[in-house]
């Protein structure tokens, strides 16, 4: 049988103390650059907008500014090849 929960929480805990520096942030790799394999043989397909609804429009706007903010998403102006 596995650990318990209450186990694996004093674990982290302890990690999280010893190695302060290692839990800081949004745990961004921007230290190395990766390529995403694309099989050329599948057509692209469009996909429709995603509406949003009225209510939840200055919710989205808020945490699209802080993801830029903290360079997780980035601008793009129309399609990238």
């Amino acid at each position: 049988m596995g650990p318990n929960i209450s186990t694996v929480t004093d674990v982290k805990s302890e990690l999280q103390r010893q190695y302060p520096k290692q839990f800081e942030g949004v745990g961004k790799l921007n230290t190395k650059q990766i390529s995403l394999h694309m099989d050329e043989s599948v057509a692209d397909v469009a996909q429709p907008l995603r509406h949003v609804l009225f209510h939840q429009r200055e919710a989205l706007e808020e945490k699209t500014k802080q993801l830029l903010e903290v360079d997780i998403i980035e601008r793009v102006q129309g399609p990238k090849p």
